[in-house]
């Protein structure tokens, strides 16, 4: 889902970008168009490997971005409640225990992310099934229709394909109760003409509507339009995929117009004339829905028709040079890039009264060893923090930059095994009075035992240490019941899920400690985030000073 997501709004970008450049290039070659239409085909299948991070924008701005699709907080407390106001914890409590809480609406435990799964993939799989049973049954039926074409004919097909110079000699068939000329297969495919195609019009009518057909098998078209199905398939629910695909259709045919009026040296005019007078009786093509017939509909055949008599055209077989490494180039750009837009990741935030606080995000991304991603037990892939959103946000009453996770090794967790015991000089370079931790630990322990420690170092040379106790700051990120801390400073700030913890009808939990600065009016150099080597590993989230 998150895949889907981050790829629509991709897709939809480039969508946009192509369009506009097809606008200026409608007096062009219709190869043009084509090939950066592909470029958008290839898109939708084509997952990003490189990120490309754009300046930092409002928080405004930035809340619309789009982020992953957090499942919905299947727990007791619920995150908007904990992000907001984190003393509404006791008072759930306190109404808990005395039996006055009110009873949940039905809505709240809807895991929708999982009901929009399922009805994407319903979708999906009943749009390829009907397309699946669609070509069965048309290839059927040409199977048993079909016919070889007379002595004539066959000589006339490869007197074309001499003029073409291809060695490859697509099959020529005759099929009965059909209009129109067509192709039909899935990779290069066959050509299908009329059963009376040898008697209709003149011998140089009959070649050019062949050398259309031609064009399509040379093309690899039917390959191409089996793609797109695949593609829409996989985006059923994304309009601009529909439209892409339609515009991929039309640009088709107009490249193969041309590459017929090219192989034969026709005069636009007469190629015209032979699609009008001989084909275009019905705009609706008499043939298998989804296979490639040089005639459509109405306002694409007069598209294309005005296309070919526009003055001064010039017709060629193939895409030329610049067109092709242009668009390669392109595509070499735009296929594996996937565009990140983060909020500024160090933000001092200055409101207007004098007597709000003011914080300093602190940027733990040249300190994160491991991504939101990144699953915590060696045998799966789901057990990760991907519901929690990346990007500056407010959990438990302050505000964070989510940018990764700090891991820290525990002495007995092998889920931490391979990370490092400290990690030292996290840059402050300020005064402060407090510090807030947005952290947890992978793995139980005793309350009371000390899991790490946070090491402030001033400017004088001096430090002092801040411990971290389980059942005291912070508890395992994971959870089925309920636990309270005994630090009033310490509260429960976020709320998730993922599919391991899910199927284990579980959650997910951070928690958001305030430590005092022992020296506030003395300048800070830096900190030091240690593991106590305990048998649970703590992990830092993001670091914020008050």
């Amino acid at each position: 889902m998150h895949i889907l997501s981050q790829q629509s709004w991709q897709i939809a970008v480039l969508f946009a970008l192509v369009a506009i450049a097809c606008i200026f290039l409608r007096g062009a070659s219709a190869h043009w168009r084509y090939l950066l239409w592909l470029v958008v085909l290839i898109k939708c299948l084509v997952p990003p490997v490189v990120s490309l991070s754009l300046p930092a924008m409002s928080e405004s701005a930035n809340q619309f971005l789009p982020h992953a699709i957090s499942a919905a907080p299947n727990s007791i407390v619920r995150p908007d409640t904990v992000a907001s106001k984190p003393e509404q914890i006791v008072t759930a409590q306190s109404q808990s225990r005395a039996g006055l809480s009110a009873p949940p609406s039905i809505w709240e435990n809807v895991d929708w992310s999982r009901w929009l799964l399922i009805a994407w993939a319903a979708s999906a799989l009943t749009y390829l099934l009907v397309a699946f049973l669609r070509a069965w049954r048309i290839q059927q039926g040409l199977t048993h229709g079909r016919t070889w074409p007379d002595m004539e004919l066959e000589c006339e097909f490869l007197e074309l394909t001499k003029c073409v110079g291809t060695r490859f000699r697509p099959k020529l068939c005759l099929i009965r109760g059909l209009s129109q000329p067509f192709v039909w297969g899935l990779l290069r495919g066959a050509i299908y003409l009329p059963e009376n195609f040898g008697r209709q019009g003149t011998l140089r009518e009959r070649k050019l509507v062949m050398a259309h057909e031609l064009a399509h098998v040379l093309r690899w078209d039917a390959l191409v339009n089996f793609v797109q199905v695949l593609v829409q398939a996989i985006f059923i629910f994304h309009p601009l995929v529909w439209l892409l695909n339609r515009f991929i259709r039309h640009e088709r045919e107009k490249c193969c117009d041309e590459m017929a009026v090219a192989i034969l040296s026709s005069p636009p005019q007469e190629y015209g004339s032979a699609i009008l007078n001989r084909l275009a009786d019905y705009f609706e093509p008499a043939c298998p829905p989804s296979s490639l017939a040089i005639s459509g509909r109405a306002k694409d055949l007069e598209d294309r028709i005005k296309s070919l008599l526009r003055p001064g055209r010039s017709f060629s077989r193939q895409p030329t040079i610049p067109a092709r490494v242009t668009v390669l180039l392109l595509a070499l750009l735009v296929l594996p890039l996937q565009v990140v837009v983060k909020a500024r990741p160090r933000e001092t935030i200055t409101p207007n009264t004098s007597t709000a606080p003011t914080f300093t995000l602190v940027d733990l991304t040249s300190f994160t060893n491991a991504s939101l991603r990144d699953s915590w037990l060696p045998a799966t892939t789901d057990d990760d923090l991907a519901a929690l959103a990346i990007g500056r946000q407010t959990l438990g009453g302050v505000p964070f930059q989510v940018d990764g996770i700090v891991q820290l090794s525990g002495a007995a967790s092998e889920s931490a095994a391979g990370f490092p015991t400290a990690i030292k000089n996290i840059k402050i370079d300020r005064s402060f009075t407090k510090l807030h931790l947005l952290h947890a630990c992978a793995g139980k322990e005793t309350d009371g035992v000390v899991i790490a420690k946070i090491i402030i170092h001033y400017t004088d040379g001096l430090q002092r240490e801040l411990p971290i106790a389980y059942g005291s700051q912070t508890r395992d990120w994971q959870f089925w019941d309920f636990e309270p801390l005994n630090d009033s400073d310490s509260a429960m700030a976020w709320t998730g899920e993922n599919l391991y913890v899910r199927a284990q009808k579980g959650s997910l939990r951070l928690y958001r400690t305030t430590c005092t600065n022992p020296r506030p009016q003395s300048q800070v150099v830096g900190i030091d985030y240690v593991s106590a080597q305990s048998r649970s590993a703590p992990f830092m989230v993001a670091l914020s000073v008050e």
